[in-house]
C-alpha cells in the first residue's frame, strides 16, 4: 500500500465525529473528538498535502451523498436533538422519535473519544496507520464497544446517527466511508484521479445449476462467493475495505475472518464475552458457510491503477482456483493412498479444464480529478455516456435529468448556493460504468478445448478425470477400476456409484470438506467442526418420517427384512429426536437403496428391485399407506419491498 494512503484515509475518516449532529448547534464539532484524535494520530501538525486531499474528498462525498442546499441559515437550522428523525434510504419512510433526545453532550464526546482511542494501533511506539485505519473502519460504528453510560443514552442509535439532519437518509458512517474511499483514491493516483471499477465473474447460473444434491448447489454458490472475495482482496490489501462500494463488507463474518486470520485484527475485547458466532459454532450453521458475496463488486480506485487492479484481480482468482484444485487432488490421492505423479494425465486435464475460468469482465470509468473543476469532469462523462445513448442530440442519462438542471443552477447564483463539485457526478459515472460493463460482457471471449473422451456425469461438458487415458473411451457399465470407482468405494460423499467427474465438478464436490479443513486449521475452537447436509431425499421424506415416528421395533424389522439400512442420514433439526427411533432405520434403507439403484449394472438392478419391494410394503395401510414422498417444495414469501426497489 502507498504509505500516504492510510494516513490520508484516517484523516478523512475522523474529519467529522460520530456525534456531529448531537453537538452541531452547541459547540464546534471539529474541536472536541476530532481535534483530540488529530493530536493522538498526527501530533502537532498534519501534513498540508493530506489535509488538502481529505478536505476535497469530504466536499465530494457530501455532494454525492445529498443535494446541495441554499446557504440561507433558516434552511440549515434543523436540530436533530430537538426533532430527531431517520429516513429509509430506499423507501423514503420516516421514523420519528416521540420526544427530544436528551443526552449529556460532554459524556457523549468523552465516550466517543475513549472508544476511538482504544482502537488506535501502535508498533514500536509509533501509530500504525494501516492497522488503525482497518480498526476504525470495522469497529468505530459498533455501539457495543461504547462505555456503559453512552450505551444507556444512545443505544443502537449510535450505528444510525445521520450525517445530515436535513437529509437524514444516510448515516455518518456511510459519509465517513465514502470520504475515506475518495481520499485514498486521490492520494494513490499521481494526478488525483478517481475512477469507478466494476468487476464480475461468470458463468454463474451454469456453474451453480450443475448439481446433483443440496450439497452440490451450496458448494457451487459458496465457491463462487469465495472466488469473488479473493478478487476483492487485491483492492482491500492495496487500498482498504471502504473502497468497495458494493457489496457492503462491514460486519460480514467472512470479512471479520479475513481481518483476523490474514490482517491480524481480532475483535476487540468488550463486544461479546464469547466472541463472534463464527469462532464458536462447530456445525455448518456457522455463518462462514454462508455464500456472502454476489459475483461482482464495485470499487472506488485511483483511475491510473484501475486496469492493473482489474487484471491482478483476475489473475488472483484464477491462481486461487488452481491452488484449490491442487488441494482437491491431494485429498483424492490421500484417500486412495496413491500419489499422483507429475506426469499423470489428470494434471493436464485440470490445467485445460480450468483455463479461462472464471470468465472475468471489468469496466473502468473516470469520476474526476481533485485538480480539475466540475465542468471539465461533466463534459468528459457526458461525451462518454453519449456513446451508449441514441444519437438524437439530447443530453444522455443523468445529464438530461431535471436533477442535473437543478444542481447546475447553483452556478447562476453562487451567493445563494454552495458551488457544485465533482461529487454530484457520481450518478453519471455509475450509469457509465454499468453500461460499459454490459457492453464488455456481450463479447463473451472463450478458450476452445478438445474433450475427446466420455463426459463428466454432472456437467456433460468435460472429460472425467483419469489416471489412464485409455479408460476415457469406456461407456458407463464397463468402468471397473477407475479413479472414481475407487473413490466411490472409499468416500461415497465425493462420488456416488457410477459417477465420474471433471475437474470443476470434482472441486465442487470436495469443496465442503476443503472449506471445513481450512476453518479447522485457522480457527482454534473449530478443530471439531462437523458439516451435516440434509439431503433432498431426506427433506422429501420428512413428512413420512413423522408418520412413522411410532413404528415399533418389530414392525421396522418386518419392513427391513433382508435389507441393509446403512447409517441414518442427517435429519432436519425439528426431527433430530427421531434418530434413535426404528423409523430412522427405514429412512436410512430408503436412502441407501435409492443411491445404489442409480446406474445400469447388476447391483443397481438388484437395488431397484429391493427399493420397489420396500416402497410396496410402505404403501400398505398398516405402515405408511402410500408411496414415500420423493419431492418437496420451498415457498418463499417476499416480505420486504426489495423487488419494488430494484
Amino acid at each position: 500500500m502507498d504509505p500516504k494512503v492510510p494516513s490520508v484515509k484516517l484523516l478523512a475518516r475522523i474529519h467529522d465525529p460520530a456525534e456531529k449532529l448531537l453537538i452541531l448547534f452547541d459547540r464546534a464539532h471539529e474541536r472536541g473528538t476530532v481535534a483530540a484524535l488529530r493530536r493522538n494520530l498526527f501530533g502537532d501538525r498534519v501534513p498540508s498535502e493530506i489535509e488538502r486531499i481529505a478536505r476535497t474528498a469530504d466536499h465530494w462525498a457530501a455532494a454525492a451523498d445529498r443535494p446541495q442546499w441554499p446557504k440561507d441559515r433558516r434552511v440549515d437550522a434543523i436540530r436533530f436533538t430537538k426533532k430527531p428523525e431517520l429516513v429509509h434510504p430506499l423507501s423514503g419512510e420516516r421514523c420519528g422519535f416521540d420526544s427530544e433526545l436528551r443526552c449529556d453532550l460532554d459524556q457523549v464526546e468523552a465516550s466517543s473519544l475513549a472508544h476511538a482511542s482504544r482502537l488506535i494501533r501502535k508498533s514500536n511506539g509509533e501509530v500504525d496507520f494501516g492497522a488503525t485505519a482497518l480498526a476504525f473502519w470495522r469497529w468505530l460504528p459498533e455501539a457495543a464497544l461504547l462505555d456503559e453510560e453512552a450505551r444507556t443514552q444512545l443505544g443502537q442509535l449510535w450505528t444510525l446517527l445521520p450525517a445530515d439532519s436535513r437529509v437524514p437518509d444516510h448515516t455518518i458512517w456511510a459519509h465517513l466511508d465514502l470520504t475515506a474511499a475518495l481520499a485514498s483514491a486521490m492520494a494513490a493516483d499521481p494526478d488525483g484521479r478517481v475512477g469507478l471499477l466494476l468487476v464480475s465473474i461468470g458463468p454463474v447460473q451454469e456453474f451453480i445449476a450443475t448439481a446433483r444434491s443440496i450439497s452440490d448447489l451450496w458448494a457451487g454458490s459458496h465457491l463462487l462467493s469465495t472466488l469473488t472475495f479473493e478478487g476483492m482482496k487485491v483492492v482491500l490489501e492495496r487500498l482498504g475495505p471502504e473502497q468497495i462500494v458494493f457489496p457492503f463488507l462491514r460486519g460480514l463474518p467472512v470479512v471479520d475472518y479475513w481481518l483476523e486470520t490474514e490482517r491480524g485484527l481480532p475483535q476487540p475485547d468488550g463486544m461479546d464475552g464469547k466472541g463472534p458466532s463464527w469462532r464458536q459454532d462447530r456445525t455448518d450453521s456457522n455463518p462462514l458457510f454462508v455464500a456472502a458475496f454476489p459475483n461482482r463488486f464495485l470499487a472506488l480506485v485511483p483511475h491510473g491503477q484501475g486496469r492493473e487492479l482489474a487484471e491482478k484481480s483476475a489473475c488472483r482468482m484464477r491462481a486461487w482456483l488452481k491452488g484449490a484444485a491442487r488441494r482437491m487432488l491431494g485429498r483424492l490421492s490421500e484417500k486412495l493412498g496413491t500419489p499422483f505423479t507429475e506426469d499423470a494425465p489428470l494434471h493436464e486435464q485440470i490445467r485445460r479444464q480450468f483455463e479461462g475460468f472464471p470468465e472475468v469482465y471489468w469496466s473502468l470509468v473516470p469520476l474526476g480529478s481533485s485538480g480539475e473543476g466540475v465542468d471539465a469532469a461533466a463534459e468528459r462523462l457526458q461525451r462518454l455516456l453519449a456513446r451508449f445513448h441514441p444519437a438524437d442530440g439530447s443530453a444522455p442519462g443523468f445529464f438530461g435529468s431535471r436533477a442535473w438542471q437543478l444542481l447546475r443552477s447553483g452556478h447562476r447564483d453562487p451567493d445563494a448556493f454552495f458551488p457544485p463539485n465533482t461529487g454530484i457526478l457520481y450518478p453519471a459515472a455509475y450509469d457509465l460504468v454499468e453500461r460499459a460493463h454490459a457492453a464488455a460482457k456481450t463479447l463473451r471471449p472463450f478458450v476452445q478445448h478438445e474433450e475427446a473422451g466420455y463426459r463428466c456425469s454432472l456437467c456433460g461438458e468435460r472429460e472425467w478425470l483419469t489416471l489412464d487415458p485409455g479408460q476415457l473411451g469406456l461407456p458407463p457399465g464397463q468402468r471397473r477400476d477407475t479413479l472414481w470407482t475407487r473413490i466411490a468405494e472409499k468416500r461415497s460423499s465425493w462420488a456416488r456409484k457410477g459417477e465420474h467427474l471433471c475437474a470443476p465438478c470434482a472441486l465442487k464436490r470436495l469443496w465442503p470438506d476443503l472449506w471445513a479443513e481450512e476453518l479447522r486449521s485457522n480457527v482454534p475452537k473449530l478443530e471439531e467442526l462437523q458439516r451435516y447436509v440434509v439431503s433432498t431425499h431426506t427433506m422429501a421424506a420428512a413428512r413420512d418420517l413423522e408418520h412413522l415416528a411410532e413404528l415399533s421395533e418389530g414392525e421396522a424389522q418386518e419392513l427391513l427384512k433382508g435389507l441393509e439400512s446403512g447409517d441414518v442420514p442427517p435429519l432436519p433439526p425439528r426431527l433430530a429426536f427421531l434418530r434413535a427411533r426404528p423409523a430412522a432405520r427405514v429412512l436410512a434403507a430408503l436412502e441407501t437403496l435409492r443411491e445404489r439403484a442409480e446406474g445400469d449394472d447388476e447391483d443397481a438392478r438388484n437395488a431397484s428391485e429391493r427399493l420397489a419391494r420396500l416402497e410396496g410394503e410402505l404403501r400398505r395401510e398398516k405402515s405408511l399407506g402410500r408411496r414415500p414422498e420423493t419431492y418437496y417444495a420451498v415457498l418463499l414469501m417476499d416480505g420486504d419491498r426489495m423487488g419494488a426497489w430494484l
